[in-house]
């Protein structure tokens, strides 16, 4: 299949009702040039779109070309920002199947739109205000030595991907060919803006290093900018700041690093003299820390590019206890070198919004509105899948909460009969001890027989895989997910044809993040028994995290024409409907849930999101108010029903709930 050209691309982007997967993006509108076209931003890599969505804007990023491994890469990257947290990044999802071109699917990248200026456009309009420039410069040196001890780089430090807010903020776009620290040992995805990168970095050098070398370029530019703002006019063509690729690859005979080595102040000279050593060293020669601060913090110098970060750290701890310690006067600037980054990254911690799993049950301030949240499903509940928040609820990629809890099941239904006690399960093959070696003969013509020795032990604990299965359960009640994949796993050797062991082992799987081996383990539970409604269930939704929303409808349906008395399944795919935006099949679904188990307040909250929805406020109190009775523990029901009372004019309600929900959070 022949990928899509850019006209294809810009085309189908103008009906996004039809050409989009995503609910919220159905619903907006693409910002369009003067000729009616939609507004583009062209990479060699990708695309971005504006499309304004009710009250938010996003941008929308359309690949140049198929990438295999997109979706890993992402899904790495998310990851990684949403343990660490950092303040210069955007919020943003990877849909795998996101636009509709042709009769096919293509990925998106959907993110948060940031208000700002290029960083080329942003310094020529300062160009006048030389303090405003030295202060981003000291912003962005903090940035890069920020992302760097985190371990990570983004890789593509360009005019084009940094944006400077209109509060004077460095955000930065384009995650593309992003470093973390899973994908150490990798080839990098794209090689840079040949203008900013080092003349000598290809696709094997891939590490956390990589904006150091950038970072020096654009910090040598601020500051020379900052005292000679006519560079702009000689040397910027809008693709650079001052500096280009010719001038990386021969800088001795540069005509614009001849000027700047006549640069004493802000040190621009003993800058430009380290970017020279560095042009001709390797990719990894140094940091921009260390040249800022004369040379007094240690460099990086990695002699093999696949080295873990450990043995990384444990080069740099030796080459930096290998300096004079009795030298004061080296030993503070590393002090203060270090403190910029510490207090970077401090900063963002305690005055940021949280990212990751915990963003999902956050509660926001009172003056602010939060859309509904869904709450997560109670331990107790069945191994389904768990609602989702609403957009703007938390962070793009699906939490880990997402994973359906595990409980002790129970083969109820037409699929699998009940355990008898003490017995195998009616209708399949029974098990079987493993039949013990024959014993050792004594040894013949002694005159004392020797005793016996015991016949070998068996690699199983357990005489029978029913033993097996059910410790697996027990670990599952005790939350002990690595031992009840093994039991599981000891289950499938001595008795490979029960589809039962496949599925349990499968939630397990998911619930620890293997994808992979979970699809593997329901596709053979499938397999082995083509009504197991459950084990269709589960892959509806494993399908679903992984944005295969047309096959989690699929196994949805399938499961319910099975066993169409299970209310979960009618839950699970009301849910599935609330995202694909049909919010009457999503009622309708959420109405049948109640139907069949009037204890459900995962579906009464849910409903309630609904009718929100589709503004019906006095159904949704009902709703808000029964998934309370049911469950008062939930702070995500208080927080929904906060945010309700709010529209309603009940301000005084909207707070007592919002301090509710506060209380039960922190009680966590």
């Amino acid at each position: 299949m022949a990928w899509p050209q850019l006209d294809d691309f810009r085309w189908a982007i103008q009906e996004p009702a039809l050409c989009f997967s995503d609910p919220e993006l159905q619903t907006g509108e693409v910002v369009c040039d003067m000729f009616g076209m939609p507004k583009m931003a062209s990479g060699n890599f990708a695309c971005a779109y504006e499309i304004q969505c009710a009250d938010k804007m996003w941008a929308v990023r359309t690949f140049n070309h198929e990438v295999t491994d997109q979706h890993l890469r992402y899904q790495m990257v998310s990851q990684h920002l949403g343990s660490v947290g950092v303040p210069y990044m955007v919020r943003f999802s990877f849909h795998p199947e996101g636009i509709l071109v042709g009769g096919s699917w293509y990925p998106i990248v959907k993110m948060t739109w940031v208000e700002g200026m290029t960083l080329t456009r942003w310094v020529k309009n300062h160009r006048e205000q030389p303090e405003m420039i030295r202060d981003l410069a000291k912003h962005w040196r903090g940035m890069v030595g920020a992302l760097y001890g985190l371990q990570m780089a983004h890789a593509d430090l360009q005019h084009g991907n940094v944006l400077v807010t209109p509060q004077d903020e460095v955000k930065l776009i384009d995650y593309d060919g992003m470093f973390v620290p899973k994908m150490q040992g990798n080839s990098a995805p794209e090689l840079g803006h040949p203008n900013w990168n080092h003349p000598g970095r290809n696709n094997d050098t891939f590490g956390p290093y990589l904006d150091q070398f950038p970072g020096l370029v654009g910090y040598i530019s601020m500051l020379a900018v900052a005292q000679q703002p006519h560079l702009l006019d000689e040397y910027c063509n809008d693709e650079n700041l001052i500096l280009s690729q010719a001038d990386l690859a021969a800088p001795k005979n540069s005509e614009i690093v001849h000027e700047l080595k006549k640069m004493e102040d802000d040190g621009v000279s003993e800058l430009t003299d380290a970017l020279i050593k560095w042009c001709e060293e390797g990719v990894d020669y140094d940091t921009l820390e260390n040249v800022a601060t004369g040379g007094s913090s240690p460099p990086i110098r990695m002699v093999d590019h696949q080295q873990s970060t450990a043995v990384r750290a444990e080069s740099i701890e030796k080459e930096s206890s290998s300096k004079d310690t009795s030298d004061s006067t080296n030993r503070l600037p590393i002090i203060l070198g270090a403190a910029v980054v510490v207090l970077a990254v401090a900063a963002y911690f305690m005055f940021s919004t949280p990212t990751g799993s915990d963003q999902t049950e956050s509660v926001p301030p009172p003056s602010e509105t939060p859309e509904p949240i869904v709450a997560a499903v109670p331990p107790e509940a069945s191994p389904v899948e768990q609602p989702t928040s609403v957009p703007n609820a938390g962070p793009s990629v699906q939490p880990p909460e997402d994973i359906p809890p595990l409980r002790l099941p129970q083969r109820s239904g037409t699929e699998v009969a009940p355990r008898p006690a003490q017995t195998n399960t009616a209708g399949r093959a029974p098990q079987r001890a493993p039949t013990p070696p024959p014993a050792i003969q004594s040894p013949p013509e002694t005159a004392a027989p020797a005793a016996t020795p015991e016949p070998p032990k068996s690699r199983f604990e357990f005489d029978s895989a029913e033993e097996y299965y059910d410790r697996g359960l027990q670990r599952l009640n005790d939350k002990d997910w690595a031992g009840a994949e093994k039991d599981f796993g000891l289950a499938i050797a001595m008795n490979s044809t029960d589809p039962v062991y496949f599925r349990e082992r499968g939630n397990v799987r998911l619930r620890i993040g293997d994808l992979v081996g979970a699809r593997l383990d329901y596709d053979k539970a499938i397999s082995l028994d083509p009504r197991y409604s459950s084990a269709y269930n589960s892959r509806g939704v494993l399908r679903r995290r992984q944005g295969d929303l047309q096959g989690a409808r699929a196994d949805y349906d399938r499961a319910i024409a099975l066993n169409p008395v299970e209310s979960t399944f009618f839950r699970n795919r009301g849910n599935l409907r609330r995202q694909q935006g049909d919010l009457q099949g999503s009622l309708e679904d959420y109405d049948h849930t109640i139907s069949l188990n009037d204890q459900d307040s995962i579906a009464f909250n849910s409903r309630g999101v609904v009718r929100v929805q589709l503004g019906d406020m006095n159904g949704a109190r009902v709703d808000y108010d029964r998934a309370i009775e049911i469950n008062p523990t939930q702070p995500s029901f208080y927080q929904n029903r906060s945010n309700l009372r709010r529209q309603m004019g009940d301000l005084t309600g909207a707070q007592e709930d919002l301090d509710q929900a506060v209380s039960l959070k922190s009680s966590r």
